[in-house]
């Protein structure tokens, strides 16, 4: 009995040493973008006012997106999916391009820009969750949510054509990402509507471990796979709509954290990587709006960088990458 529980326990062990490694890594990180930014100015202003909102809406947005991510990629069992692919930051795009891009006045009025995303990318929302009672194939709802994105963006150039210089340059400058806008007075905001919506889905391991063997073990499991799809693009759904209106699309973070932490702590259990990906995703984005500031650089371009080169390498180099995705 006790030679049975050795495996247990030094598989705990090794996953408390690791949590320990990454939290402190998260630490370090906060510090690093708390304490490093455009300027070398120190005062009560450029803490709380620049620099806190930017970190603390970092642990968020990056949290949120990663778990969306990781999700994602469980349920359309593809391991290159992401918060994108159910067309959710597609229809927030259009929103913002619609109120912004369209000749009037209305773009200009206070919260119009964040409502008219939001609103986007709940429209899109609704429409994917209907799919999903109609296509009970995931693959389908991935076609589905690539047509959306041709459709949205023929209809974004159609409107960047004949929108004026300013509203061009706004439209433009929101796509590239940002956390420039948030103020703190936002955050509960964020907070409630990013990552609130995909915490109850890390309660849901051993149904999702029963879906990821296919929708016919899952429903002799006792699984109702129509409902979970349509739970999970609900809640990955509100939570990417509600990160994209308040910081535009930001890229790669629910794409690549979500394989750094499986090959952290190894795919087996889903419940260590549900604490593992939202801390690796925090500190992703973290390290990333830390370069954008610095370097003034748009934050989509750092996380391109950073993040295109992190996927190559798992693809093309990483052994156990290869085996996942196989």
């Amino acid at each position: 009995m006790q030679l049975a529980t050795l495996p247990k326990l030094n598989s705990l062990k090794s996953y408390f040493l690791r949590l320990f490694v990454i939290l402190v890594f998260l630490g370090a990180s906060v510090a690093l973008a708390i304490f490093f930014g455009s300027t070398d100015a120190w005062n009560n202003w450029i803490i709380l006012e620049s620099r806190l909102p930017h970190v603390l809406g970092a642990l968020i947005a990056g949290s949120a997106l990663a778990l969306c991510g990781h999700f994602m990629q469980w349920l359309f069992r593809n391991p290159l999916a992401g918060p994108s692919v159910l067309g959710v930051t597609n229809g927030a795009s259009l929103g913002m391009a619609l109120i912004v891009l369209l000749p009037g006045t209305v773009g200009n009025l206070i919260g119009s820009q964040l409502i008219a995303s939001f609103l986007g990318a709940f429209v899109v929302l609704i429409l994917m969750a209907s799919m999903s009672r109609k296509f009970t194939n995931v693959t389908a709802l991935l076609v589905v949510g690539m047509l959306l994105a041709h459709l949205t963006g023929a209809i974004e150039t159609i409107l960047l054509r004949s929108a004026t210089d300013g509203a061009r340059t706004t439209f433009v400058f929101w796509g590239m990402g940002s956390l420039d806008a948030l103020q703190t007075k936002q955050l509960p905001l964020l907070f409630i509507g990013g990552l609130v919506p995909v915490l109850p889905l890390c309660f849901y391991s051993k149904a999702m471990h029963a879906y990821a063997l296919g929708d016919e073990i899952a429903m002799t499991s006792g699984v109702h796979v129509g409902r979970l799809r349509l739970f999970f693009f609900l809640c990955i759904g509100v939570s990417v709509a509600t990160i994209t209106a308040f910081c535009g699309p930001l890229v790669f973070v629910g794409f690549v954290t979500p394989h750094l932490a499986r090959i952290y702590v190894g795919s087996g259990s889903l419940k260590k990587l549900n604490t593992i990906v939202p801390l690796t995703g925090a500190i992703f984005l973290v390290l990333a709006d830390v370069c954008s500031r610095y370097y003034g650089l748009p934050i989509n371009a750092v996380l391109a960088l950073a993040g295109l080169p992190i996927m190559i390498y798992l693809l093309l180099y990483s052994k156990y990458a290869q085996a996942w995705i196989s």
